[in-house]
């Protein structure tokens, strides 16, 4: 196994370089309004596809000029249900503006838009995104608040962590949730605390009970996360952390807030029959239910004379037992034996994985498919922290027309806390 990590070590630089296309993103800036609004100004040459979720606008120039940001902005993000009442209007481009697919349940609440400019060289355009309701008011349950079952979530706030005498200002959270029970928490800020234990819903508030509190296991700590809908809006944490004494925490969310979390319940049936596809838009509702298409494809897609034996990708969802390893070149022992895997893509582009050996790793990013038989990914999160790398989950076809399986998966990752890792898993026959 040692001289297949030392060969692979001579890839991981190409393996790290940055992400295509379908990997870039156009930056939003806030405002305030009491309208849900998104405003994208971009300037676009020859045809580009946008994916809006939540606040995040990604975009796949499929080979031409990459589109230049002109001021997009947004005053809330777009929901995680389906937005009453959603308009999308063109308000300046002399091309089309076309949409591709509504947000649901289907697609992470994704909307999906085509802009294409008729003419030689570029032209700005602006995409009004509207629907109605109240900026911070979420549809809950009839018992007034939203069941979760998962949370992934990256925020940006203020907060402050007290420990033996010291504060330390806080303004970024991750947030992970796990199905199993388990909690991780990570800030960022003059401190990077790190907490995790197991977690429990009780209406609008999520208790938390922490083993594990700045680093020091044993420790006994309790907290809340206060919901806002489905997501958080403040942290409370406070308790003994094992060798550093007493403690407090307290966190307000505000401004950008990213939840990776594929929508509880959303299941992956076959969409409607498309009788609309294409439609320009021109400032009215939008209406058509569009099929979702496979996230974007290579530049350089196989040609009819080459017909993949494995199908298209558009989800996948598979909890594998099989044998792998992960190692670390960062300090301290991360070195783990991995028996199970979770590998789950959705229709969004989202990519989730989760990794369970000794330890338990969770591990997030954006996917699409490269080839017949090959899913790349790019990753953003560690065990709910910033971290960066690239996996590849190499597929097998099924059995009789069955969807295709995962046969292994490679993934290199790089996190401040834990240094480069390097992973492999294959499932067992």
């Amino acid at each position: 196994m040692m001289q297949y990590v030392a060969a692979f070590a001579l890839l991981l630089p190409a393996l790290l370089l940055p992400a295509t296309a379908v990997g870039q993103e156009i930056p939003l800036q806030h405002f305030s309004s009491s309208t849900p609004q998104i405003d994208l100004r971009v300037y676009v040459d020859i045809s580009v596809e946008f994916w809006i979720q939540g606040s995040r606008v990604r975009y796949n120039a499929g080979g031409t000029r990459e589109p230049r940001n002109d001021g997009s902005a947004y005053s809330a993000a777009l929901p995680n249900y389906p937005p009453p009442n959603l308009k999308v209007q063109k308000e300046d481009g002399r091309g089309d503006i076309i949409v591709l697919e509504e947000p649901s349940a289907r697609n992470a609440w994704t909307l999906k838009l085509r802009i294409s400019d008729p003419k030689g060289g570029e032209d700005r355009y602006h995409a009004r995104i509207t629907w109605g309701g109240e900026v911070s008011a979420p549809p809950t349950s009839s018992g007034g608040y939203v069941q979760i079952t998962e949370m992934s979530a990256t925020a940006d706030g203020s907060g402050q962590l007290r420990v033996g005498g010291q504060r330390y200002n806080l303004a970024q959270t991750s947030v992970s949730l796990i199905p199993s029970g388990r909690a991780i928490l990570s800030f960022m800020g003059d401190s990077q605390p790190r907490f995790t234990g197991t977690w429990s819903q009780n209406g609008s508030r999520i208790a938390l009970t922490i083993d594990n509190a700045l680093g020091a296991a044993g420790s006994s700590a309790s907290g809340t996360i206060q919901l806002s809908g489905d997501r958080l809006r403040s942290i409370d944490l406070q308790g003994s952390a094992a060798g550093q004494g007493q403690f407090d925490l307290t966190f307000n969310q505000r401004g950008d807030y990213r939840d990776f979390t594929k929508p509880a319940g959303a299941a992956s049936p076959q969409p409607p029959t498309n009788t609309k596809a294409g439609t320009p838009v021109t400032g009215g509702k939008v209406t058509n239910q569009i099929p979702s298409p496979s996230p974007p494809k290579s530049p350089n897609p196989p040609t009819a004379a080459r017909t993949p034996s494995t199908p298209t990708v558009n989800n996948l969802s598979e909890r594998l037992r099989g044998d792998g390893y992960l190692e670390s070149s960062g300090a301290g022992s991360q070195d783990d034996a991995l028996n199970e895997a979770l590998v789950r893509l959705d229709q969004g582009g989202r990519a989730r994985f989760e990794l369970e050996g000794q330890a338990y790793w969770s591990i997030l990013g954006s996917w699409r498919q490269t080839g017949s038989d090959r899913i790349e990914v790019t990753l953003e999160q560690l065990n709910s922290a910033p971290a960066a790398g690239r996996a590849t989950v190499l597929l097998q076809a099924g059995r009789r027309g069955a969807a295709p399986t995962v046969r292994q998966l490679e993934m290199t990752v790089t996190a401040s806390r834990v240094g480069a890792l390097d992973i492999r898993f294959r499932p067992r026959e």
